[in-house]
């Protein structure tokens, strides 16, 4: 829910943390139908339902638009070779970059919270891309320059404008706005590689 002007989990959120209003987000002036008297955030709490969703009644959203674009990413692992006779092994550097972006529980505050996402309904927002970068660079797979290839566009990773609201709101500190720099800098170095091999044609 929008808590305080800010999405939140509201079964995690304490009322201590609220009074000291610690978190303030870029770009986030979310307007409250029909708030006429001055907030007060130190004597008040306000509810609201997550914002860039259709309000189906009261504090509830329709999230139906949120998950088409997290399905628009096929968000499934497809390994690059035949199952093994016992595990696929990966080394730990590589595990500990992987466990960045797994932990994502879907709860669509990253999406609430990013101005991009306001702007542009198509932006398929940080949920969405953060873990289309965690399967870009999971060595069992093997279609790493097809999952970064999904997604560039401007409603992929050319949409961010990096205000980072989406990872100072996640409740699980997943970093959506470092997966989308490195999935530009990738990009950034194979279309350089690509202009430099036609250019020696």
């Amino acid at each position: 829910m929008l808590i305080n002007r800010v999405p939140r989990l509201a079964c995690r959120t304490q009322l201590g943390a609220l009074i000291a209003g610690s978190l303030y987000l870029t770009l986030s002036d979310y307007a409250l139908p029909g708030l006429t008297e001055p907030w007060d955030p130190a004597e008040e709490v306000i509810v609201e339902p997550l914002p860039h969703l259709p309000v189906i009644k009261d504090l509830i959203v329709d999230m139906e638009t949120f998950f088409e674009d997290y399905r628009a990413i096929s968000p499934v692992f497809k390994p690059g070779n035949p199952d093994p006779s016992k595990e696929r092994l990966m080394f730990p550097l590589v595990v500990r970059e992987l466990e960045q972006y797994t932990p994502c529980i879907l709860c669509a505050a990253c999406y609430a919270a990013c101005p991009v996402n306001r702007k542009n309904p198509r932006y398929l927002g940080p949920a969405a891309l953060a873990k289309l970068y965690r399967f870009r660079i999971d060595p069992r797979e093997n279609q790493g320059a097809e999952r970064l290839m999904t997604a560039d566009n401007p409603e992929g990773w050319w949409g961010c404008e990096f205000h980072t609201n989406c990872r100072r709101v996640c409740p699980k500190d997943v970093p959506p706005d470092k997966a989308i720099g490195h999935a530009r800098q990738e990009l950034s170095r194979m279309k350089k590689d690509q202009n430099s091999l036609g250019e020696g044609q």
